[in-house]
């Protein structure tokens, strides 16, 4: 990769990640609320990590609907109900306003038979953790060398166990043990709290033990921390087919501040789905279908494989299988392999090619990511990947006799670097999802990736895109759902480049997310952005009303030192329109969709602006 590619491309791109960062980064200020979400809303939440994180997934499962809501940050909450010694703490300011005393005797009983009082000389907290002691000082250097009553001295322990919590330690408590007061002198006690005890139901064996080594800096915390406790128990949540609710309760085993962390587990092994609709290309077949399924697997820190097929009505015209694995490791580290291959037949009508043409091609990648940030609101991973792809376009003769030969055999390597991210905002009048992708990547020469130099076939695709490009996309989604049953769905696609592309990575708009009213895949180009928004409203548990509204903008490059080829003009896709959603199965397992598009534009195939009218069920078993 070249500076001066990489230079100018993010000078393109740098808007859009420094307006889509900071949006993201706003939505932590909410305060928190129910975690039991409408499953609806995970189905939402799960088909924004289908759409956005795998490009090839046309499913919609399941997984995560309880997952992708509930936050482990609501421990906090509620810890102080179950806790060992964590009675309620009482609202007393957190620096009272003392009324000046004079020295006096060490305990004085008021003439009234109020509280009692006596003169504090000195204050002294004893097994307090080196990094809240700064913070314990600040307090109580201020009820040093006064006169107080005896529920001042008991609020200074609430106040000082407030402002421990604050810094983070939700199982730490200050208490103020029977004592004589000798010369002023008096001496609180800190309970750091630790998690003495996990214990876990309804795992598998094999999951238990990776459970248990997720927590283990959880545990071996001799106070543990709220940052601490969130990153672990969302890395157990990531585990594949895992379900947990986790509670805190006393550990009646333990010693003085042990509590114990119980995670009850729903385990669900397998997740297949089926999806039919009519958004196919005309060229081969508007009616899809694909079967897949998701196998969750007990294996190291957690697995997964899947499997799925996709074709026409009848897999004739057009059929692609796609095979995928995923591994968790230790630390949330975790690694990600997929391998797709796909055959097509059409007759190719355009220009003086009227014979039949078939397509092959086959696409592998890898990546590797690690959770940079793990918390409630915020969810941030940052990974490292390789992806290729492999594609021939192959003439048949008529006479059925002649030699096939190909036109197009290309192969490209590239590799990136991407910063993937989750936000989550609850107030009291609505909630947000938001997932965001920020990713730069090159392209690999070696590896069997095709090079193509100046005097090239000037029929091979693409012939005269950069082997070694470099270009940044930006992929970012919300959802937001009111209390009044409205909801605001919303996506933004972006990728700049400044040279031309070979075909494979050029940004395409057309289809179910960007350009409705197209085909999928309908135009593509080097550079590109694209904005949709859907507002619908529910009426009851199972259907929902939507319209929508979608415009996309593309433009291409050109190698000056090719002036044979074609100029390739820039394009716009928009459309507009409505529809609505049934669910059919409890859990919302099964769905309907029926909706009507309109593109506004004479981009495509048939170049006309006519009505379409799509529909798609999808079912979960």
């Amino acid at each position: 990769m070249s500076r001066t590619k990489t230079v100018r491309a993010l000078q393109a791109i740098l808007p859009f990640m420094i307006v889509s960062l900071l949006a993201s980064l706003s939505w932590g200020q909410g305060s928190p609320q129910n975690p039991n979400q409408p499953a609806q809303q995970g189905n939402q939440a799960q088909e924004y990590r289908d759409n956005i994180y795998n490009p090839n997934a046309e499913s919609y499962g399941r997984a995560g609907i309880e997952n992708a809501l509930r936050q482990p940050g609501d421990l906090a909450n509620s810890f102080m109900r179950n806790a060992t010694g964590a009675s309620a703490v009482r609202e007393v300011p957190l620096l009272p306003d003392f009324a000046q005393a004079d020295r006096g005797s060490d305990i004085v009983t008021t003439a009234s038979g109020g509280d009692t009082e006596v003169y504090i000389s000195a204050i002294e907290v004893r097994d307090t953790i080196p990094e809240v002691e700064s913070e314990i000082r600040e307090i109580v250097d201020v009820y040093q060398g006064r006169t107080l009553t005896i529920s001042e001295l008991i609020g200074l322990a609430d106040a000082l166990t407030r402002k421990i919590r604050a810094s983070g330690y939700l199982l730490s408590q200050v208490v103020l043990p029977p004592q004589e007061i000798v010369e002023g002198r008096v001496v609180y006690r800190m309970i750091q709290g630790y998690i003495g005890n996990v214990r876990v139901e309804g795992a598998p064996d094999g999951l238990l033990e990776a459970i248990r080594r997720t927590l283990e800096p959880v545990t071996s915390q001799s106070a543990v921390t709220l940052d601490m406790l969130e990153r672990q128990l969302l890395l157990v949540r990531e585990m594949y087919g895992v379900v947990v609710v986790p509670v805190l309760r006393p550990d009646r085993s333990g010693g003085v501040g042990s509590a114990e962390l119980f995670l009850k587990v729903n385990y669900d092994r397998y997740d297949t789905f089926t999806v039919l609709h009519n958004e196919g290309s005309e060229y081969y077949n508007r009616t899809r279908m694909q079967v897949g399924t998701y196998v969750s697997l007990p294996w190291g820190n957690s697995a997964r494989f899947g499997a799925s097929v996709t074709g026409d009505g009848t897999f004739q015209n057009s059929r692609s299988a796609v095979l995928s694995y995923s591994q968790l490791l230790n630390g949330g580290l975790r690694m990600d392999f997929s391998f797709s291959g796909s055959e097509s037949e059409l007759a190719n009508n355009s220009g003086t090619l009227t014979l039949p043409l078939q397509n092959q091609s086959s696409y592998f990648s890898f990546e590797l990511s690690w959770p940079i940030l793990k918390q409630r609101r915020a969810s941030y991973r940052l990974a490292y990947g390789l992806r290729g792809n492999d594609f021939t376009s192959t003439i048949i003769p008529e006479d059925n006799v002649s030699d096939p030969y190909d036109i197009h055999d290309v192969a490209r390597r590239a590799h990136h670097v991407s910063l993937l991210g989750e936000s989550y905002y609850r107030g009291s009048k609505f909630n947000a999802f938001t997932t965001m992708r920020y990713e730069i990547s090159g392209g690999v020469e070696g590896m069997g990736a095709s090079i193509f130099e100046e005097n090239d076939n000037y029929l091979a695709l693409r012939s005269d895109a950069a082997s070694d490009f470099v270009k940044f996309t930006v992929d970012w989604s919300g959802l937001y759902w009111f209390d009044s049953g409205w909801r605001l769905r919303w996506s933004l696609l972006a990728q700049a480049v400044d040279e031309p592309l070979p075909a494979s990575e050029e940004i395409s708009f057309g289809g179910d997310r960007f350009g409705r009213g197209y085909d999928g895949g309908e135009a593509s180009g080097d550079r590109g952005a694209a904005l949709a928004f859907e507002v619908g409203h529910s009426i009851g548990s199972r259907f929902y009303m939507f319209i929508f509204a979608d415009q996309s903008w593309l433009y291409n490059l050109r190698d000056e030192r090719h002036e044979l080829l074609p100029e390739l003009e820039d394009q716009s896709l928009s459309s507009v329109g409505l529809g609505a959603r049934v669910s059919f199965a409890r859990g919302n397992r099964g769905n309907v969709e029926l909706y009507t598009a309109t593109p506004d534009s004479e981009v495509g195939s048939t170049g006309e602006k006519t009505n379409r009218v799509y529909g798609r069920i999808s079912y979960n078993f």
